[in-house]
């Protein structure tokens, strides 16, 4: 008995649907079939064809951290090596070329923000294309942040420096130098002296202190210290009138004195030196001999560490020749009242 065609035409179907199942990528959702009406004749019909394309979807995420500079700050993304993404606000991204499911995707940072400059990184930016939009890819943006220092010269104590009024930085050494808090690009810095050096005393002066950081450390502050210098004074008492006295410190730096009252040499002496008053010339006319109290010694620093402060610790008393000197004695803080 022959068989009917409309039977051998069914089989002949459901092997060829068999034989041309899709894969797990593939989605016949939206197929293609060509052929597929008609009238069976008297043989197989084998010219009917289906056609599956892969489903595509698009690949992206959430990027945070960018900095908000009016649409001038980007960070350029780049999917497979290519298909590049400039992005210049924080929220989704989604690049514009979609994939096939089952594809790769691998999302990178080709170009970093520079303005001002940021680091951004790629978190869960590697998979496989599944069967919807990849939207899990996070990038997130730091600014990136820079030391500030500089040089310091002529330091000869410890000097402490502090950065926008704090992150204290004790220097003790002629060096370069740099503050332990680095300072985000486009912040602002202002390098100030806390505590001037006091053994011995100097002033340090700052330049080049403030500004706004960049995208590189910063390097160019400079300090200079010097060292302070104070005069070598007294009183003198006793002169007679009409009589002269010169006076000397350390061999040199003569002072002529006609009368009572207070003197100061004219070489000032810096911080830390030591200064050594004696009588070059006694006075003659009448003949006097003269004695000095506290006539040597080291300098120091001003009560108020000014600068040229005057160092009252000399006192210079005459008597006529072949008086009884009158006893000494140094002067000290004036007595309280009661």
């Amino acid at each position: 008995m022959a068989r009917s065609p409309s039977r051998r035409s069914s089989r002949t179907a459901r092997r060829t649907r068999s034989r041309s199942s899709p894969s797990p990528q593939a989605r016949c959702k939206y197929a293609r079939v060509t052929n597929g009406l008609g009238t069976i004749a008297g043989a197989d019909v084998t010219n009917v064809a289906v056609t599956c394309t892969t489903t595509k979807f698009t690949v992206g995420g959430t990027i945070t951290g960018l900095a908000a500079t009016g649409g001038a700050q980007s960070v350029v993304l780049e999917n497979n090596g290519g298909d590049t993404l400039s992005v210049a606000a924080n929220g989704p991204f989604t690049f514009a070329t979609a994939l096939p499911s089952g594809a790769q995707y691998a999302i990178t940072v080709k170009t970093q923000p520079s303005s001002p400059p940021q680091t951004c990184t790629v978190s869960g930016g590697t998979g496989t294309v599944g069967t919807g939009n990849v939207t899990g890819v996070v990038v997130n943006c730091a600014t990136n942040k820079f030391t500030v220092g500089g040089t310091i010269t002529g330091l000869a104590g410890t000097v402490v420096l502090q950065n926008n009024a704090g992150d204290n930085l004790t220097i003790n050494a002629n060096s370069n130098f740099a503050f332990g808090t680095p300072i985000v690009s486009g912040g602002a810095y202002a390098v100030t002296v806390l505590t001037q050096p006091g053994t011995p005393s100097q002033t340090c002066t700052v330049t080049s202190g403030s500004g706004t950081v960049g995208a590189t450390n910063v390097t160019s502050v400079a300090v200079a210290c010097t060292t302070n210098k104070f005069t070598i004074g007294g009183t003198l008492a006793g002169l007679a009138s009409g009589a002269t006295v010169v006076l000397q410190n350390k061999g040199g730096d003569n002072l002529t004195l006609t009368s009572n009252g207070a003197f100061n040499f004219a070489t000032t002496i810096a911080s830390g030196g030591t200064y050594a008053v004696t009588v070059l010339t006694t006075p003659t006319s009448p003949m006097q001999s003269c004695a000095i109290v506290n006539a040597s010694g080291s300098v120091a620093a001003c009560e108020h560490h000014e600068r040229h402060g005057h160092l009252q610790h000399d006192a210079l008393r005459g008597r006529r020749h072949g008086q009884r000197p009158r006893a000494r004695r140094q002067l000290g803080p004036p007595r309280q009242r009661r």
